[in-house]
Formats: C-alpha cells, structure tokens, sequence
C-alpha cells in the first residue's frame, strides 16, 4: 500500500500563518501536521509515500518521500493536485490531506474494509464541524467544479 498527501494549498483562512509555510508544515506541538501524519502512514507499514506541493513546495523536504508539484494550486482545486501525482495511483492507495490529522485506528478500518475498487474512510458528523465554522455546511466544503 502507498499513500498520497495532497498539501498544495494556500490555506488562506490561517492567514499570516501561511503566508510563508505550507499549511502542512504549521506545528501542532513539537512536530508540524505533515511530520505527524507520515509518522501515523510509517506506524500503519506505509512507507511509499507521496506529497504533491503547491504554495511553498520547497519547504517540503523530507527523507523517503516523493515529491509532485501542481504548478496551478492557486488556481485549481484537490482533484487537480491529485492528478499531478496520477502516475502514483497504481495498486491500493491512501490518499490524504495535508492539513487532517487522524489516529493509526482510521488506517487500521480502511486497511480491514472489504476488498473493492474504492474505499472511504470520512467523518459523519462532518456537518456539525462545518457548521461550527461557517453557518452553512456546504458552503465551504470541497466540490470537484
């Protein structure tokens, strides 16, 4: 298994914080959001694992990943990120945000889900978060248009 952590974005909302760093490298503790998840793939036994940059790509340095930039993030959406790495989606694959942060548990119910072609792995109570932060659940969350 391999996994892809889409981190190209802006993630403007965090303001003055990203305005240089990749929302991926913000610390959370004593490690940045991208250090914890590649430790949480590395714990489950995924050690073949891509990051598609965008906003401060260069930052992104890290032994045994592999790197793929999307040139367009400001201009485009996670499907497009998804696509610059579209050369890594052969065989079972992982794919992650850069900025989610989740328990080895949720690899371990993925990794258990019944074989098919695809398998999600999400939040029910989704909703409730997003009408925390913005009123409307759907007005921010992601669309493929």
């Amino acid at each position: 298994m391999k996994a892809i952590i889409l981190a190209a974005g802006r993630g403007t909302r965090l303001g003055p914080y990203t305005a240089t760093t990749p929302k991926c490298l913000l610390p959370l503790g004593d490690r940045s959001l991208l250090e914890r998840q590649l430790a949480t793939l590395r714990g489950a036994g995924i050690e073949d694992i891509t990051v598609v940059t965008g906003h401060g790509a260069a930052a992104i340095r890290f032994e045994g990943i592999h790197l793929r930039h999307n040139p367009d993030f400001a201009t485009t959406n996670m499907v497009h990120s998804l696509f610059c790495a579209a050369d890594r989606l052969v065989g079972d694959v992982v794919i992650a945000y850069g900025d989610i942060l989740y328990e080895p548990r949720v690899l371990e119910a993925l990794a258990a889900a019944p074989v098919s072609e695809v398998a999600v792995v999400g939040d029910t109570d989704w909703r409730v978060y997003y009408r925390a932060r913005f009123g409307d659940p759907f007005a921010e969350a992601e669309s493929v248009a």
